[in-house]
């Protein structure tokens, strides 16, 4: 890929909201693909310290049920929640193992939202 197009890319992503969502499945394949290209992302001492979790099918209804357990909102903050599960194929946890002593929790913090960027 050329500058300029990488330039265009840069310049032309944007967020999308889950009321954008079509509720079209995400292939597996992509999914991974995402998930790969996330640990390019740059890490001082190579700690990459991101994990990522991914929940489709029923582990993805389970962890609605769980968050609707610990939630304690209005029915109608629930059903929005609710809805936004429903018209996502996948939900991907971003996590962060703390590599203590090793390295300033706001470089790993930094390490990881690089590798959510990428």
């Amino acid at each position: 890929m050329i500058k300029e197009e990488i330039s265009l890319i840069i310049k032309s992503r944007q967020s999308i909201y889950p009321n954008q969502f079509n509720g079209n499945i995400i292939p597996e394949e992509v999914i991974l693909e995402l998930l790969e290209n996330a640990n390019y992302a740059p890490s001082h001492k190579m700690t990459q310290p991101w994990v990522f979790k991914v929940f489709c099918g029923d582990s993805k209804n389970k962890l609605l049920t769980e968050i609707l357990k610990q939630k304690d909102t209005h029915e109608k903050k629930n059903e929005k929640l609710k809805d936004n599960f429903n018209r996502s194929s996948h939900i991907i946890c971003v996590c962060m193992k703390k590599n203590n002593h090793l390295l300033p929790e706001w470089e790993e913090i930094s390490a990881t939202a690089m590798a959510v960027q990428n």
